[in-house]
């Protein structure tokens, strides 16, 4: 005889209730949507204005990340992304 209190009945019943969508969810979704978009725009100035960005950048992090590349932004990009 099994002890277990979980049913696949159960485990499918739980599972229905919780795939409501709340009223929160739309607005998680723009946010991180925003964030995205802002993200995204500052990885194109970052591009754009390719050599002037160590006059722009202001945090050591960053600005160690473009010298340690010869002045390359692209590792300070990555991580940038994979922070956001």
């Amino acid at each position: 005889m099994c002890s277990a209190g979980i049913t696949a009945e159960r485990f499918v019943g739980d599972r229905s209730k919780s795939t409501r969508i709340t009223r929160a969810a739309p607005i998680f979704a723009g946010v991180v949507l925003f964030v995205g978009a802002v993200s995204l725009y500052d990885g194109y100035l970052v591009l754009r204005t390719g050599d002037e960005i160590r006059q722009f950048e202001k945090n050591p992090v960053g600005l160690f990340l473009i010298e340690h590349n010869h002045g390359d932004p692209i590792v300070f990009l990555i991580v940038k992304a994979i922070g956001t």
